[in-house]
């Protein structure tokens, strides 16, 4: 039986955690479990959806699989709003915290022949946005470690990445629309469809959380053994880019 941690912390986004959840449970011999500092239901960043943690860090601290995943910093709109307090909290958040669990777990898998570690950041470490100041530096940096150490960590087997989302039709994003429409006297789907023109999606829709899931299925099997390092963009299209 094959572990797999997805750890989860307060106000997590819903796409990092049952995107990939969904998916995995459906493989034969994946135990998953949901894990964090203590025990107890944490709600998602909408406070819509509450998911049951069923360990602590301390109860697995040897898993094959790990899936980190991390509440988004928010949104700013501009340069000048964050203040260094809350710089350090967005890379504590989404920086410091994933590296120090690859650092706690990647030894263990390397002497044991086999560990797939998958981070799930955002295309803002890519496709830098003013907007997402706070998530995508930290993220792109987060890419840049996982990249940097999975070189020394391949020959055991050990293969880390990295996916980076677009826009996903999750909780929050319908709950935005659903806002919109009732302010402007439309429908969600009316708003759904002047956003996606509004950003310039080629595949002309929202992502499927299941889309992330499948992704993420993928890089945590047997066949991800020659995915070493790399930072995967899905995103329907909208960030181009030749390499």
């Amino acid at each position: 039986m094959t572990q797999i941690v997805i750890p989860l912390f307060p106000n997590f986004t819903a796409l990092d955690g049952i995107g990939p959840y969904e998916v995995l449970q459906r493989v034969p011999d994946f135990d998953i479990t949901f894990i964090g500092h203590e025990r107890g239901v944490v709600r998602s960043d909408n406070s819509m959806l509450g998911i049951e943690i069923d360990g602590t860090f301390e109860d697995y601290p040897q898993p094959d699989i790990l899936v980190i995943t991390c509440s988004p910093p928010r949104f700013v709109q501009s340069y000048l709003e964050p203040e260094p307090e809350e710089w350090m909290s967005a890379l504590s958040t989404t920086l410091i915290g994933p590296v120090e669990l690859m650092r706690a777990t990647v030894g263990g898998m390397a002497e044991r022949g086999f560990g797939r570690v998958v981070n799930i950041g955002t295309i803002a470490a890519k496709r830098p946005h003013e907007s997402r100041l706070l998530s995508g530096p930290p993220r792109a940096a987060l890419s840049n470690y996982a990249a940097a150490i999975s070189g020394g960590l391949a020959k055991r087997n050990v293969a880390i990445n990295t996916i980076l989302p677009g826009m996903f039709r999750t909780d929050s994003m319908q709950l935005r629309f659903d806002a919109q429409a009732k302010q402007n006297g439309t429908t969600p789907e009316q708003e759904v469809d002047k956003w996606i023109a509004q950003v310039g999606i080629p595949a002309s829709k929202l992502g499927d959380t299941r889309d992330v899931g499948a992704l993420c299925a993928l890089l945590c099997s047997e066949f991800a053994s020659f995915i070493i390092g790399q930072s995967i963009v899905i995103d329907g299209g909208q960030h181009f880019s030749t390499f």
